[in-house]
């Protein structure tokens, strides 16, 4: 069983989407175990709640 890669939901990802993984992969590479999902949301000015969501698939954003 594959290991859930965070903003990377089944199907083909929006562009949000494809944009968050590429930053969350650069920054785990830079600063691996140290990167946090609130960070992520304080830099992108998007809420905590919402960036859980999107690097869980449970919700996506609008495309």
């Amino acid at each position: 069983m594959r290991r859930h890669q965070p903003f990377r939901p089944p199907g083909e990802p929006s562009l949000v989407l494809a944009e968050l993984a590429r930053l969350w992969d650069q920054a785990t590479v830079h600063r691996p175990g140290q990167v946090t999902q609130k960070e992520l949301a304080e830099a992108s000015g998007v809420p905590l709640t919402t960036v859980n969501g999107w690097a869980t698939g449970k919700a996506a954003p609008p495309p």
